[in-house]
């Protein structure tokens, strides 16, 4: 089955589909593309959903080659001919027709996803084990630190006594050159 990417902009603004669906062909993508801007149509309103007022569908193939643009605006003729069609007994989507291909793409988007969740979850222990171990690395850097200001409190110590101690001896050495 081919897959179709469902793009949506307005003005500059692009969101690109990078997964799209598989759907029997370029008519099926057009109806779903048609029952997607249908589902922002706002009866009681007679309007489109005014965050999308203005937004379109760029539907392409694989190829990329656009296979369909319509614009959200379209909304309430969309939801017209739909009324229309289940009036007369008409199918009402496409969707009915491809229901087991859109099984299979449930099934396997929820195959991704749990996969995706279990390397989430592994991840999440990952972290937590390199967490753990950088605390243990921390309390020892505090360690060393602690024993190092105490080694320099000493050689600073021992080094002003040092200092006193030849200043003594000097000025003995001082006292008796001169006796």
């Amino acid at each position: 089955m081919p897959r179709f990417y469902f793009h949506l902009w307005h003005d500059r603004q692009v969101l690109t589909d990078g997964e799209g669906l598989m759907l029997a062909d370029a008519f099926a993508a057009r109806d779903e593309a048609r029952r997607t801007i249908r589902d922002f149509f706002w009866p009681a309103l007679g309007t489109v959903d005014p965050d999308w007022a203005g937004w379109r569908i760029d539907l392409c193939d694989a190829r990329g080659c656009r296979v369909l643009d319509i614009g959200f605006d379209e909304a309430p003729r969309l939801h017209a001919e739909f009324a229309a069609e289940r009036a007369n007994g008409s199918p009402a989507t496409a969707l009915s027709t491809h229901i087991d291909s859109i099984r299979r793409d449930f099934a396997a988007a929820e195959d991704r996803a749990n996969g995706l969740l279990g390397r989430a979850r592994a991840l999440v222990e990952e972290q937590r084990g390199m967490r753990h171990h950088l605390a243990e690395q921390l309390d020892r850097t505090k360690q060393l630190r602690t024993s190092t200001l105490e080694l320099v409190a000493r050689a600073r110590h021992q080094s002003n006594a040092g200092r006193t101690m030849s200043r003594h001896l000097l000025r003995r050495e001082e006292d008796r050159v001169r006796v």
